[in-house]
């Protein structure tokens, strides 16, 4: 496969958690750090104007949320899969996938952000913070129900010890670690993060408490000190324009379409020709200085409707 470019910023979860899937499935790769808020010039000149971070490209290209970004690295890699087999032999990739994306990313990540000290961070920061989650942070209050969010946060790990108490190895009893387990590690590192240390007085994950808990992270922290071998198959994935959904939106191949979050960064609209649409993917074809490139996004979650402005790869 082409080599990967994955997008990020110093101390981004998400993009960490992307980061450790190349490196467990040995794919070759490098990092451009952009800002951590935008403008982000080296994203606006591939014509992209999605805000969220990580953005991976492979070849020519671009996928956008980490829930597409985790399925075209194991489209493009199956050598050590994200959805291995349980230990019974069983699988259950969809039911994995939506548990890391509907449960971690959003309910156990929810008190995190919470819980991150905005009053040390600049106005700027807030400001766009602010604007990238649809609602006005509240220094003061975030400050306030820190407690009650601490709270919230331990009764989601408890049901993440519980997942664990049985001796089971990893998240979903799988015989090699799954996204499960990428997904809920990204959320204990990140609160390893400077930011987070006014926590460490009082240690989160405590081998007492969290028993189970504290084991894994000790396996997945000496998981990702290996370096693994190079990928054994490649493969790519490729989609059509469904004639269901293209009547359901009201869109068509080749329509001039755009592209944005339905819950957070919804300012970050990406413009350009559809040439793909299913019930699962959309991709459009944007262009920038680097030429056309295919930008793909989840259906879920993404909203599309045919631009205002005909001008591809516009923002």
């Amino acid at each position: 496969m082409p080599i990967a470019c994955l997008y990020r910023y110093e101390w981004s979860p998400y993009s960490d958690k992307v980061q450790s899937i190349l490196q467990l499935k040995g794919i070759d790769h490098y990092a451009v750090q952009v800002p951590n808020m935008p403008p982000r010039p080296e994203l606006s000149a591939l014509g992209v104007g999605y805000r969220r971070i990580p953005v991976l490209i492979i070849g020519r290209d671009i996928y956008c949320d980490t829930g597409r970004i985790v399925n075209a690295i194991e489209s493009h890699c199956s050598h050590r899969s994200i959805y291995p087999t349980r230990e019974d032999g069983s699988n259950d990739a969809t039911f994995i996938w939506t548990w890391s994306k509907h449960y971690v990313e959003r309910i156990v990540t929810l008190p995190v952000v919470q819980l991150i000290p905005w009053e040390k961070f600049p106005p700027a920061f807030i400001d766009d913070r602010s604007q990238l989650l649809g609602a006005p942070i509240d220094v003061k209050t975030m400050a306030d129900i820190r407690p009650l969010t601490l709270s919230k946060l331990t009764t989601e790990l408890h049901l993440i010890e519980e997942q664990l108490a049985d001796g089971r190895e990893w998240m979903m009893n799988t015989v090699t670690p799954s996204l499960a387990d990428f997904s809920v590690f990204f959320v204990m590192n990140w609160l390893r993060k400077p930011h987070f240390s006014y926590l460490r007085p009082y240690p989160l994950v405590s081998s007492h408490e969290f028993s189970a808990l504290s084991r894994w992270i000790e396996r997945f922290d000496k998981l990702l000190k290996f370096f693994p071998e190079p990928p054994l198959s490649a493969s790519g994935d490729h989609t059509k324009v469904s004639p269901i959904e293209s009547q359901r939106l009201s869109v068509q191949f080749g329509d001039i379409v755009s592209i944005y979050p339905e819950d957070t960064g919804r300012d970050g609209v990406t413009t350009g020709r559809l040439i793909e649409l299913d019930s699962k993917e959309v991709v459009i074809e944007v262009e920038g200085q680097a030429g056309m490139i295919r930008c793909h996004f989840l259906r879920s979650g993404y909203r599309i409707q045919v631009a205002k402005s005909l001008e591809v790869g516009s923002t």
